[in-house]
């Protein structure tokens, strides 16, 4: 377990703060302790290239134990190998497994995105929930992936290809500007809402990503139908 100096030095003094002023003393001593643990590798099959039995199989011939994580379909923690150990490993490096986190994997799961949707990603790179939502999607409808920094455009071109997600459009471009031009408030996403009368739905804020995963402040927005007009 990490010593708690280490912890706090992971995270951003504004998001501590923040995280201390709204969360009950109890939930925030929880969060913290969490935090310490010292994490065991994560990976989900990626459904777009492999099956998991054929992943199981593929884990069981090379001696590597894993466990399943149920609340998360698809998404298991390796017993003993490490990061660098299952990075090696050429189910990884032909994009059959990916390794990511499960606060990362959470997103998407509640999201619940289906096949034929359209999706737009703000702040989309490294790609991770990107290509897990073509993963859900069964690479069936459209996901607009938007990420303001060049170098991460070119890691999420990288990943999606390697993972085989062949539904994304990407756009070199910030959040807000991008939104503009389709008429969203970006500054009104600070719940998580899914409001199926209306055009758009919601699934997480700034304010809940902080929660979950303090380094990434990533929102998805769900459209109907008729987002596809908006473009």
């Amino acid at each position: 377990m990490k010593n708690l100096k280490d912890t706090v030095n992971i995270i951003r003094e504004e998001s501590l703060v923040w995280q201390k002023e709204i969360l009950p003393p109890s939930v925030f001593d929880s969060y913290l302790q969490s935090i310490r643990r010292v994490r065991r590798p994560t990976f989900r099959v990626n459904t777009l290239k492999a099956s998991k039995h054929e992943i199981m199989t593929s884990l069981r011939q090379i001696g590597i134990s894993v466990s399943e994580f149920a609340a998360i379909p698809g998404c298991f923690i390796a017993n003993q190998a490490t990061d660098k150990e299952l990075l090696k490993l050429d189910i990884t490096q032909n994009g059959k497994i990916y390794l990511q986190s499960i606060s990362s994997q959470m997103p998407p799961l509640i999201l619940e995105p289906q096949p034929n949707e359209n999706i737009l990603d703000i702040a989309a790179a490294p790609g991770s929930k990107t290509s897990q939502i073509c993963a859900f999607m069964q690479n069936q409808g459209h996901v607009d992936a938007v990420e303001p920094d060049f170098i991460r455009v070119q890691r999420l071109e990288h990943n999606l290809k390697l993972l085989g997600a062949t539904i994304v459009n990407i756009h070199h471009t910030r959040g807000n500007p991008f939104a503009t031009k389709l008429k969203i408030n970006m500054t009104e996403y600070w719940l998580m809402l899914r409001v199926p009368e209306k055009d758009v739905f919601v699934y997480m804020t700034k304010a809940l990503t902080l929660l979950i995963e303090p380094k990434m402040l990533i929102n998805f927005i769900r459209y109907k139908q008729n987002y596809s007009k908006l473009q």
